[in-house]
């Protein structure tokens, strides 16, 4: 089951994907013709099988290092430069970037030769080469590690998304059977949103694809980018965030806010109106350490506030406060259900409105024709799709 629906196809805001990114050796004569470097064939063994490898020698010393530089270093990375690295990036052997980037990633030689299944002086001796192309250390040692130079920290975001582009690309001429299928998903999550989501996806997914993981994985929102064009992440939930023309994103929906009170509260019976709202101590719940919830800031639009007594990070910890006093504590109904099966409560109508931005399934552009992702961006749209 593909994904074919202009729904999930990303909209008029997230412009076609221009990144390519890399698989494994098969790939060795991948290589551009254009550009100003000579071009060698060389032999490289393979297994069982002898692999033709282009590389291009580039003109003038440590060039596409300046070139990198040069885009990663001004204030502003256009379009036409970032293209313009991923132009002679392609012009390299494509295997060196998959060996650069598991060194980036693991910090070490070793690490990075058990991550591809490769051994340690074949690392080592790709990481010499890298040296040269680069007229630079790329890595240097720093206790029992390697830390990467200025130099490779420039560099590292490109080449990334070169090999998330790539990967990509083959994927999607390759098919995705779920039944058969062994693949790991991994799946960013807001701490505040595994609980209702996870649960019910995991569920789907397992009487449909019974061979495939899933990974529940926290981030943090100005990483986000860097995790799905790296493949840290396939596809995030969160809600509507700044426009990124790397990312593609799928409306999910909203849903309802409701008031939580134990049973057999003294003020409350199956609804609540404001003036009691505004008369009872409140809990939130949320990662941050300061700020207003939705809740608050709809009060504040009417010259209005609440008495919040309580802050803490978990909605369940919440629950259990709740459970025992006379507090009162909102969130959203697919929440509240979850945790309402547990331990029953009074679940109320919220007596006021507030403005919510609703839910985003995002990925990255780079990994729109990839059939397994978009399997799974199916399974979440239906099984999660929400209404207002």
């Amino acid at each position: 089951m593909a994904v074919r629906g202009p729904e999930l196809r990303g909209g008029r805001d997230r412009p076609a994907p221009r990144s390519a990114h890399v698989g494994g050796g098969k790939l060795a004569g991948l290589q551009s013709s254009a550009g100003c470097g000579t071009n060698r064939l060389q032999e490289a063994q393979g297994g069982e099988d002898r692999v033709l490898i282009r590389e291009t020698e580039i003109r003038g010393r440590g060039s596409l290092l300046r070139n990198l530089r040069l885009v990663r270093e001004g204030p502003v990375i256009s379009s036409f430069a970032e293209e313009g690295v991923l132009r002679q990036l392609a012009r390299f052997d494509l295997n060196l970037l998959r060996v650069f980037d598991a060194i980036f990633v693991k910090g070490g030689v070793s690490a990075a030769a058990r991550h591809l299944n490769l051994s340690q002086p074949a690392i080592s001796h790709a990481l010499t080469r890298l040296r040269a192309q680069f007229d630079d250390p790329l890595f240097v040692r720093q206790g029992n590690g390697l830390v990467p130079t200025p130099a490779a920290r420039a560099i590292a975001g490109p080449v990334r998304e070169a090999l998330r582009g790539l990967d990509a690309a083959l994927d999607a001429a390759a098919s995705f059977d779920p039944a058969e299928a062994t693949r790991e998903f991994r799946i960013g999550v807001r701490l505040s949103g595994e609980m209702p989501r996870f649960s019910s996806l995991v569920a789907r997914v397992r009487r449909e694809a019974p061979h495939i993981a899933l990974a529940s994985v926290t981030f943090r929102r100005r990483d986000l980018v860097m995790m799905l064009a790296s493949g840290d992440l396939d596809l995030a939930l969160d809600v509507a965030l700044p426009a990124d023309d790397r990312l593609q994103r799928h409306y999910l929906g909203t849903e309802p806010i409701v008031v939580v009170a134990r049973k057999g509260h003294p003020r409350v019976d199956g609804t609540i109106d404001l003036d009691t709202y505004l008369a009872l101590e409140h809990i939130i719940a949320t990662s941050r350490p300061y700020g207003p919830g939705i809740e608050d800031m709809a009060l504040g639009r009417m010259g209005l506030a609440r008495r919040v007594a309580v802050r803490c990070q978990h909605a369940i910890t919440a629950w259990q406060i709740v459970a025992s006093s006379d507090m009162l504590f909102s969130l959203p109904r697919s929440h509240a259900e979850v945790l309402g099966a547990m331990w029953p409560m009074q679940l109320v109508d919220l007596p006021l409105p507030v403005e919510q931005g609703g839910s985003y399934l995002y990925w990255h552009q780079a990994a729109q024709a990839d059939p397994g992702l978009g399997w799974l961006r199916a399974i979440i749209a239906d099984e999660l799709a929400q209404t207002a």
